[in-house]
C-alpha cells in the first residue's frame, strides 16, 4: 500500500514512490510523509488528489522534490497536486496541513488552478500556518484564481515561493490567485516571508505575488520578475506585487514588502497598473517599496536604490532579511533562502574553474583543489 508507516501522526504512511503518492487519494484523512524524489513521468495526466473530496489529512513532503507532475484539464475546474484541501482540523492542535513540499511541473486547468493545489479553506480557527515551505518551478495556466502556488487560498502561508509562468484571466499571482478570510470572528491570515520570481500574466486583478487580497495581511513578502495585464474588468488592473485590495477593514494590509518587477500593458490600460497594488478598494500599505510606476502607499526606488539595505526603512536586516549584492540579482532575499555554505554562488558565468575562483563570493577557498569539492553554480556551468 505505501513504504511503511500506518498513516497516524506519529507514524505516518512513508512515500517513496509515485505510486505511493498516487495513492494518497485513497486515504485522505491520514498523515504522510514523503522520504525520497519522487518523478511522476510515468503519469501522462495527473488526477489531481481528492477531485471532488476535500484532502482532510497532513502532507509532509520531508523536504523532497516531486518533478514531471504533469495535467493537462483545460475543461476541468480544481486542478494542481491536490484539487482541495480543506475541512475543520481533527484534533484542535494540528498544524501545518501541507509542509516541506515542492514541485516541478506543467499545469492547465479551467478555474481554480495552482501547481500544489486548486483550493484551500482550511478551518482558521487552529490553524496559523497551514501551508510552510512550499514551492511550484514549472508552468501554470488557468482562467478565472489562477496561481503558481494556489489558486483560491483562505489561509495562511510561510515561506512559500514560486518560480513559474502563470497565465490567467482574472485573480491571477505569480503565488495565489486569489487570497482570502471569508470566514467570520477569529484573526486575520498573515502570509509572510513568501516570494515568487515569476512571469504574470493576465486581464485584471494581475498580481505578482498574488491577483486580490481581502481582509488579510501580506509582511515581509517580495516580486520580481514581470507582470503583464491586457484588459479590465470593472477598472481593476494589474500590480508589481498584489493585483487588487479588497475587503472592508481600514488597517494596513501590506508591510515592509517590496516589488522590482516590470509591469506591461496595451497602452490603453496601462493606467491601471501600479507599482505594488493595482487597486487599493481599502486597506494600505506600510514601509513597502517598487520599482516600475507609481503606486499610492508605497515609495518608487531605482533598481540601485533597492538593492541597498539603507533604502529599507524599519525592515528586520538581523533575522529575517538579508542583502549581499549578489544574491537575488542583489535585491533584498530572505535569510531561510539563503544558499547553503556548501555552495558558491558567482557574480558573472565564467566558463572554466579558474575563472570562476575570481568572482567568488567567499574569500576561500582559493586553489582549483578546494573549489572542485565545493557545488559552483553558475549560468552556464563550470569545465
Amino acid at each position: 500500500m505505501f513504504s511503511g508507516g500506518t498513516g497516524t501522526q506519529a507514524d505516518p504512511y512513508l512515500i517513496a514512490t509515485a505510486e505511493d503518492l498516487n495513492n494518497v487519494r485513497n486515504y485522505l484523512t491520514s498523515h504522510f510523509k514523503q522520504i525520497n524524489d519522487i518523478d511522476l513521468s510515468e503519469y501522462e495526466n495527473w488526477e489531481p488528489i481528492g477531485g471532488e473530496d476535500y484532502f482532510l489529512g497532513i502532507y509532509n513532503g520531508g523536504n523532497f522534490k516531486i518533478t514531471n507532475l504533469n495535467i493537462d484539464r483545460p475543461l476541468e475546474d480544481g486542478i494542481g497536486l491536490f484539487s482541495k484541501l480543506g475541512g475543520a482540523p481533527l484534533t484542535s492542535s494540528r498544524n501545518n496541513y501541507v509542509k516541506n513540499c515542492h514541485i516541478l511541473g506543467h499545469i492547465r486547468g479551467r478555474n481554480n488552478v495552482g501547481g500544489l493545489c486548486g483550493s484551500s479553506s482550511f478551518d482558521r480557527y487552529y490553524q496559523e500556518h497551514i501551508f510552510y515551505n512550499c514551492s511550484f518551478k514549472g508552468t501554470v495556466e488557468g482562467r478565472n484564481y489562477v496561481g503558481g502556488l494556489i489558486g483560491l487560498c483562505l489561509n495562511d502561508l510561510e515561506c512559500c515561493y514560486t518560480e513559474a509562468v502563470v497565465n490567467g484571466s482574472d485573480y491571477c499571482g505569480g503565488l495565489i490567485g486569489f487570497l482570502s478570510n471569508l470566514s467570520t470572528g477569529g484573526r486575520r491570515h498573515i502570509t509572510k516571508q513568501c516570494y515568487s520570481n515569476s512571469n504574470v500574466i493576465g486581464s485584471s486583478r494581475v498580481g505578482g505575488l498574488i491577483g486580490s487580497i481581502r481582509d488579510v495581511i501580506i509582511e515581509d513578502c517580495y516580486f520580481v520578475g514581470s507582470v503583464f495585464f491586457d484588459s479590465l474588468y470593472s477598472g481593476y488592473g494589474g500590480g508589481g506585487l498584489i493585483g487588487s485590495i479588497r475587503g472592508f477593514i481600514e488597517e494596513p494590509s501590506i508591510l515592509r514588502c517590496y516589488s522590482a518587477c516590470s509591469i506591461g500593458a496595451p497602452s490603453k490600460f496601462i493606467n491601471y497598473g501600479r507599482g505594488l497594488v493595482g487597486r487599493y478598494e481599502r486597506g494600505y500599505s506600510v514601509d513597502c517599496y517598487h520599482r516600475a510606476m507609481a503606486d499610492d502607499y508605497s515609495t518608487l526606488k531605482t533598481s540601485v536604490e533597492l538593492k541597498q539595505q539603507s533604502t529599507f526603512v524599519n525592515w528586520n536586516f538581523d533575522t529575517i532579511w538579508e542583502i549581499d549584492g549578489v544574491t537575488n540579482d542583489g535585491y533584498p532575499y530572505f535569510r531561510w533562502s539563503k544558499p547553503s555554505d556548501s555552495n558558491v554562488y558567482v557574480k558573472t558565468s565564467p566558463t572554466t574553474i579558474k575563472k570562476a575562483i575570481k568572482t567568488c563570493i567567499i574569500d576561500t577557498p582559493t586553489t582549483v583543489k578546494e573549489i572542485k569539492k565545493l557545488n559552483v553554480i553558475t549560468d552556464t556551468g563550470l569545465k
